[in-house]
């Protein structure tokens, strides 16, 4: 079951504990922070990219993911709610997605809720028809429609925070 998690800073050993459960924390300027289970990710509506290159800045590729499967990180977004202070509030938030080894991207609010990026940043489920197994995971991000998707491509996702700026 989704589990809420009460607002406020979180600390490395709350972080460190939704790695060893299994579980991804979402929280920042968010009305729900939660710690969300592979089980539940599994209950979202899902998408599915198809043949997609991971290459890193230089071009150089590093694989390719014929077919995967995930939960859009817009959805993971709105079932924890965006808090928004004001008409203005999104111009000025960002999404930093953080793994186990404190590899951090980021994201405009834009990017996610008002461009065709959004609809390809996944919380992967599933990899070439197979889970996401345990050197990448629990849990993977990509954003498939990059140009160049190495960069933001997370393994071993370990929370996801709004910040506003």
């Amino acid at each position: 079951m989704k589990q809420s998690v009460s607002d406020g800073p979180f600390t490395d050993s709350v972080r460190e504990a939704a790695l060893q459960q299994n579980t991804l924390l979402v929280a920042g300027e968010v009305k729900t922070a939660l710690l969300l289970t592979a089980e539940e990710l599994h209950t979202m509506k899902t998408e599915e990219v198809n043949d997609v290159l991971v290459a890193c800045r230089s071009g150089d590729p590093k694989c390719r993911i014929a077919k995967a499967k995930g939960v859009l990180l817009e959805d993971v977004l709105n079932m924890a709610g965006i808090k928004e202070a004001d008409h203005n509030a999104p111009n000025r938030m960002c999404i930093v997605v953080t793994a186990h080894d404190n590899y951090r991207v980021v994201f405009s609010w834009h990017e996610i809720f008002n461009t065709r990026i959004g609809d390809g940043v996944l919380v992967l489920l599933e990899r070439n028809g197979q889970p996401i197994d345990v050197e990448q995971g629990p849990f993977v991000l990509i954003s498939a429609m990059d140009y160049l998707t190495g960069g933001r491509y997370v393994k071993k996702l370990k929370s996801i925070e709004v910040v506003s700026l």
